[in-house]
């Protein structure tokens, strides 16, 4: 098969498939992965034509930090496939994930303890170790590229706790139904960055230490992002900002007002004789208010005798 990337392009032949990549909600970051039906299936690859050549000193930023790798050859292609315990499921229709060349790589290392992990099959807490892979997306036989900026880095992996394989797995794909067997918990693939700019806090990515947000890059964020990359808390009233649809006014932001602002963030009357409160320069008392009066009030706010 062709397959294309931003490596170049080549033909290959594709062999069984070794690895079963689920969705999964790593540290935290996504409670809604281990219910996505995608998975990615990735299948070992032939020697490319025209042979590949080694790329060296790429340099790839994720959460984990900064690795240098060299790129050895292409490994696996990783395929969008539908995935089921009991019986065969129908291919994906109209998927936004992308196939993946997998490239074997050379060289970084990381060591981090105690990273939690949930899937669909369960709980656990890896140790994430060297970098193995790097996988871009590719355009395999044509079909397109649809996110063409997403890349994964694949981490050795060792469960401190574990939960059992699932077994025999069903799968479906461009490549016809069949059945993979799985083992245990090999890898860990998270998202990343290969030879990105300098990382700072306005490049419109969560690139840099400290970031929480960058820019429109703002899906943490409960509310909006500062523009030091931190999240802002989410809109209350009480905040000092109009930042909801309820909301005329807020605290100190009340220009919108003829009069003050309340304490459920709406704007008070405007002064005015007969609001009970002694609050223009025409007026000597107003109802109710008539200390400063030795008589009555009198209807237009000025005190009778």
């Amino acid at each position: 098969m062709s397959v294309t990337d931003e490596f170049g392009a080549s033909t290959t032949s594709v062999r069984d498939p070794k690895r079963v990549c689920g969705p999964a909600d790593e540290n935290n970051q996504d409670e809604t992965a281990p219910a996505d039906p995608e998975h990615l299936i990735g299948y070992e690859t032939g020697k490319a034509t025209p042979r590949f050549q080694r790329i060296r000193n790429q340099v790839v930023v994720n959460e984990f930090g900064s690795v240098t790798v060299d790129l050895v050859r292409p490994q696996l292609l990783m395929m969008p496939s539908a995935t089921d315990l009991t019986e065969m499921p129908p291919p994906l229709e109209g998927t936004s994930i992308d196939h993946f060349q997998c490239y074997q790589t050379r060289g970084g290392r990381t060591q981090i303890g105690n990273v939690p992990i949930e899937d669909e099959f369960g709980t656990m807490l890896v140790t994430v170790k060297r970098p193995t892979r790097l996988c871009t997306p590719v355009d395999a036989n044509g079909e397109g590229v649809p996110n063409p900026d997403a890349r994964l880095m694949c981490y050795d992996v060792r469960a401190t706790t574990n939960v059992a394989p699932p077994g025999q797995l069903m799968i479906n794909n461009d490549f016809g139904p069949g059945t993979v067997q799985t083992f245990r918990i090999r890898e860990l693939c998270v998202p990343s960055f290969v030879n990105p700019a300098a990382a700072v806090c306005g490049d419109g990515a969560v690139n840099a230490p400290g970031e929480e947000c960058d820019g429109a890059h703002d899906g943490a964020c409960p509310g909006r992002c500062r523009a030091d990359c931190t999240c802002a808390p989410p809109p209350t009233c009480g905040d000092d900002s109009v930042n909801q649809p309820s909301e005329q006014c807020d605290g100190s932001d009340d220009s919108a007002c003829p009069g003050q602002c309340l304490a459920d963030c709406t704007c008070a009357p405007a002064p005015a004789c007969g609001d009970g409160v002694v609050n223009q320069p025409s007026e000597e008392c107003d109802s109710s208010d008539d200390a400063a009066c030795p008589g009555n009030c009198s209807a237009s706010c000025t005190c009778l005798p």
